[in-house]
Parts: structure tokens; C-alpha cells; sequence
């Protein structure tokens, strides 16, 4: 396997780290943090976590087989938060909707209706 991942980083006009359009400061890499019993290893999801994790994929094809697998659970364990966040958004979303539709039962208003209107006739 002597294919090398592209230098180009994942976003529009990024070149990647160490190139000349990645600005003036230079990350050290962040590959061995993924590496069994490394530090990002074991980050909880966070902007600690992502950020390493984008300079590790920025730099995918240094890594070593097991700084991938790291890399990759690092980017299952922060889906997995952003997951859990879009749940309870969702949740809290129709707790209101349910808390309108028992409001506008006990007072009488047809359901999806606003107070003075009628509902829709088809």
C-alpha cells in the first residue's frame, strides 16, 4: 500500500497542514494521539476530540493502521454525540407541540387552530 492520501485537506481551498494557504502556524500532528492507549484515544466527543480529529484526517495517509482505527472511533464517538444532541432537540421540540395540543384541547380551541379561527375546510 504506497498510495499517499491527497495533499488537499477536506474543505475548499485548504490545502492541507503544511502547505502555504494553511495559514502561518503549523499543528504538530495529531496521528500518534489516535495510536492504542494515546491521549485522543480515550477524549470524550468534544472540540478537544474534533479538532484532532480534523488535523488526523487532514493527514490520513501518514497514519499508522492503528492511528486510523483511533481516527475512526474518534469520528463514530463524536457522530454518536452529535446524534444524541439532535434526539433530545427533537425531543424537547415535541414535548411543546404536546404541551400546545393539551392547552388548546382544554380550553376548547379545534386542534390547529389559533384562538378566533376556524378550522380548514376542504
Amino acid at each position: 500500500m504506497d498510495e499517499q492520501a491527497p495533499a488537499a485537506g477536506p474543505f475548499p481551498g485548504d490545502g492541507g497542514w503544511g502547505s502555504a494557504d494553511a495559514g502561518r502556524l503549523q499543528s504538530p500532528p495529531a496521528g500518534p494521539a489516535f495510536g492504542q492507549d494515546g491521549a485522543a484515544d480515550v477524549l470524550p466527543p468534544g472540540p478537544v476530540l474534533a479538532s484532532l480529529t480534523a488535523q488526523a484526517v487532514a493527514g490520513a495517509g501518514s497514519l499508522t493502521d492503528d492511528e486510523l482505527i483511533g481516527v475512526l472511533q474518534a469520528a463514530r464517538r463524536m457522530a454518536n454525540l452529535a446524534a444524541y444532541q439532535q434526539t433530545v432537540v427533537i425531543a424537547e421540540f415535541a414535548r411543546r407541540r404536546q404541551g400546545e395540543f393539551e392547552a388548546a384541547k382544554a380550553s376548547g380551541v379545534p386542534v390547529g387552530c389559533r384562538t378566533g379561527s376556524s378550522p380548514a375546510r376542504s
